[in-house]
């Protein structure tokens, strides 16, 4: 119970860091720099870390063979909206709502 509360939050606290960090991409996006403000967060993690050369999941790490370094963080990107139900809908409010959840990449940087 305790390891899924701190995941918790970890998650909660890498959604406020991405929303900070998505203020400056999304103006990347405005201004044609970057098709998405994925791209661009991605861009600008590795522009600060010239030793990336690439970013990928978890999972997409472990399909080519390679395992995330043990006590790795991920970095924080937006993932694929997903539709989510409200618990109580206010009156003229939908009941469903798109969400972003938080994904992570590593870099090959964290993988062995």
């Amino acid at each position: 119970m305790q390891t899924q509360s701190k995941e918790i939050s970890r998650t909660a606290e890498a959604r406020q860091e991405l929303k900070k960090r998505s203020v400056s991409a999304k103006k990347c996006v405005e201004n044609g720099a970057f098709d998405s403000v994925n791209e661009a967060l991605i861009s600008m993690h590795m522009q600060e870390n010239p030793d990336i050369k690439e970013m990928k999941t978890f999972n997409q790490w472990k399909q080519e063979g390679k395992f995330v370094k043990k006590g790795e963080k991920g970095f924080a990107i937006w993932g694929k909206p997903v539709k989510v139900e409200r618990e109580k809908p206010k009156k003229g409010e939908e009941s469903e709502f798109e969400m972003f959840p938080v994904a992570f990449l590593f870099s090959n940087l964290q993988v062995k």
